[in-house]
């Protein structure tokens, strides 16, 4: 079964050594497309395009919004549209059988793909060692709400709220 590597702009831009290999199938969103900004990550992501090893993917709105629904529940808000839109595509993937590994040195994207059981490998960086979970909760009394909370303060003191592990 042939790998689809899904890469996150930190895989081009982190490694300078990075090449697309002949036999290989990598896949980028438009998003993670837009990241690179240099000339030469946009030069290699090109010429990949050209030589038919790289391919321009989208996930679909219903993917993408109940990976933004995942996320939000566990706690990851720091994550991006260009993030959010890799580990969709990964979810997309997996739900049609094919063997995906994330290629990332974020550690959200990392956690999160531990929770959502694809596999990962890092770029440069050492891979996470385990995956955490955040909670919000009330930097005064304690108390626990929902990672969906739009609250800012607590309803019973009046102290802020804070993401904790």
């Amino acid at each position: 079964m042939k790998t689809n590597f899904l890469l996150d702009s930190s895989a081009i831009l982190n490694n300078f050594n990075f090449e697309f290999k002949a036999k290989e199938r990598y896949l980028m969103t438009s998003l993670l497309i837009a990241e690179l900004k240099d000339m030469r990550s946009k030069s290699l992501a090109d010429a990949g395009i050209q030589k038919g090893v790289l391919k321009i993917v989208d996930p679909r709105p219903e993917t993408f919004a109940r990976i933004m629904k995942k996320a939000a529940f566990y706690g990851f808000n720091r994550l991006s549209q260009a993030d959010l839109s890799l580990l969709s595509i990964g979810m997309e993937c997996r739900g049609l059988g094919k063997y995906c590994v994330i290629v990332t040195d974020d550690y959200s994207i990392q956690n999160f793909c531990e929770i959502l059981d694809i596999d990962f490998e890092p770029v440069l960086h050492e891979k996470i060692k385990k995956p955490i979970s955040l909670r919000t909760v009330c930097s005064n009394c304690g108390k626990e709400f929902s990672n969906t909370t739009k609250l800012k303060k607590c309803n019973i003191c009046d102290s802020s709220l804070r993401k904790k592990r």
